[in-house]
């Protein structure tokens, strides 16, 4: 089974997806109550919550000295209007017209997940996270729904837009690591996927939002590695680069172009 993290990654030819999400290639659904070993799994600290507002990136794509747009991204948090114990995490990445929306509802209050709502191109996904066990369909025009039936499992995580806004509550320092074993969307299913994020160490970065001082961080997936600039004051995703095993001398870099974090 192999799989790989994508920043972005085309999934069938059609549907682009945001960066730090996962897409498994050979899907594999875990059956409720199975259990997945994962070291050192990302725990969300006690009391910990979601600070509110908007980030907006740019996705590129470089490759022998030119640089072309992908797509536009943002990620807004915030509380539900409908639900006060609820905190909605929504991601938007919009190619060129071609619109992709992912929303998590959390719990305010452990930052749990609770439902996912997903449209990436022509595949929907509908996911409901419970106790033990994580259900839902997901479906394209054309084909079969397909039942999700995944265990709940340590370090457990809704999308990679949730697995981006947990880092910002996490204690990151030089030398932190933690896996997060993340729900990803396949052509032909849904799987469970760890990865694992490292701090490497203090740096800065320039990007069209600003200059930062960050930690560098790796995350790893089935021997795939993909590059992370944190802001060391929030935690935000400031920068990414990720080069895909298949094209050497192609390099997939988000930056970040605008904030806008609410008091």
């Amino acid at each position: 089974m192999r799989m790989r993290p994508i920043l972005p990654l085309l999934l069938a030819g059609t549907v682009l997806l945001p960066p730090l999400d996962l897409v498994a290639q050979d899907p594999v659904a875990l059956p409720a109550g199975a259990e997945l070993d994962v070291a050192e799994p990302l725990v969300t600290p006690a009391g910990a919550h979601l600070a509110s507002g908007s980030w907006s990136y740019r996705v590129l794509l470089s490759r022998g000295g030119n640089t072309i747009e992908l797509a536009r991204r943002t990620l807004t948090i915030g509380p539900s209007s409908a639900d006060s114990t609820t905190t909605l995490v929504v991601d938007e990445t919009d190619s060129h017209g071609q619109v992709m929306a992912d929303t998590t509802f959390l719990s305010t209050i452990g930052l749990s997940p609770r439902r996912r709502s997903a449209n990436m191109g022509p595949l929907r996904l509908m996911l409901r996270f419970g106790v033990d066990s994580v259900c839902g369909t997901m479906s394209a025009p054309g084909s079969d729904t397909v039942q999700v039936s995944l265990p709940v499992v340590p370090g457990l995580v809704a999308s990679g837009g949730v697995f981006e806004s947990l880092l910002t509550v996490a204690p990151l320092g030089e030398g932190w690591s933690g896996t997060a074993v993340q729900v990803a969307p396949g052509p032909n299913g849904t799987s469970l996927v760890p990865a694992t994020i490292r701090i490497l160490a203090a740096d800065s970065v320039t990007v069209p939002a600003g200059s930062f001082a960050v930690w560098k961080a790796v995350v790893t997936t089935g021997g795939v590695e993909q590059w992370l600039w944190l802001d060391r004051t929030s935690g935000r995703l400031v920068r990414s680069e990720m080069k895909p095993p298949q094209a050497s001398d192609v390099v997939y870099v988000t930056e970040l172009t605008a904030a806008a974090p609410e008091p």
